[in-house]
């Protein structure tokens, strides 16, 4: 699949999670205690993310989203929140290519939102983060888990693989993170996720079914994940700097978020 249509791709995904306001306020409130003051968000996309990253009051929010065709609607949606040009920094680039503007701002949280797993060099980009954050600054890292479920949907947006707990915490230790808490998020969206993009194997997410899915599941979902589920369809990661990370190489390779 070409770049192109991988854009395509996900703009109308990101259309779709524009009716899950519920979802991601809750992924938010996962990392609340841990968003510092100067940030850094990896793959921005339309800025849904970006705008709820406001009311947290930073210093400075460098928003990163490589895709072309993406970085526009990231743009549309800053200049339309007013006083945002004074704290956010729109950047279309990577994380790596960033890394000499980014360090002169003493970074002290980076976000990855769905975003890890559309990077073929996890393991290096991974990295590249610790190498930008200052010290003891924090990694909030969510992605798609449980490799069984990979389906249509996952295939044509270009994610790499989904998580499982264990293989995600080796990769984050391994790059000379501390992990603070690892855990399965969303129980419930395991099932519906199988059936949709495994068995009827509809190709994408729609706004209809996102908006029902934040609607309806999703609070119920919250209420019963007070204690951390044994699976789910996610997984949120929150770890510390500390460790000088194993050598090897860091080459990045993106598929469009």
């Amino acid at each position: 699949m070409d770049s192109h249509q991988l854009d395509i791709n996900t703009i109308e995904t990101l259309e779709a999670m524009e009716y899950a306001p519920v979802y991601h306020q809750w992924i938010l409130d996962e990392f609340s205690k841990h968003i510092g003051k100067n940030i850094i968000e990896v793959g921005s996309g339309s800025g849904s993310i970006s705008k709820k990253l406001l009311e947290y009051n930073p210093t400075k929010l460098f928003c990163i989203e490589p895709s072309e065709m993406v970085f526009g609607k990231l743009v549309n949606t800053i200049e339309a929140i007013p006083n945002a040009k004074e704290v956010i920094t729109p950047l279309n680039c990577y994380l790596d290519d960033a890394i000499d503007t980014v360090k002169k701002e003493s970074i002290d949280t980076i976000i990855y939102i769905n975003v890890l797993e559309h990077i073929e060099d996890d393991e290096g980009e991974l990295k590249i983060m610790n190498n930008c954050l200052s010290e003891e600054g924090k990694i909030l890292i969510f992605v798609p888990a449980l490799q069984w479920i990979y389906g249509t949907h996952d295939k044509n947006v270009g994610h790499y693989r989904r998580y499982y707990k264990k293989d995600l915490k080796r990769k984050i230790e391994d790059a000379g993170f501390d992990v603070v808490s690892i855990k399965y998020f969303d129980l419930f969206g395991i099932l519906p996720w199988w059936f949709c993009f495994r068995v009827l194997k509809i190709k994408y997410l729609n706004n209809g079914q996102s908006k029902i899915y934040d609607k309806w599941i999703v609070p119920i979902t919250r209420f019963v994940e007070k204690i951390s589920p044994l699976a789910g369809k996610n997984l949120i990661a929150i770890a510390k700097k500390g460790s000088i990370p194993k050598v090897g190489e860091t080459i990045v390779k993106y598929q469009k978020k």
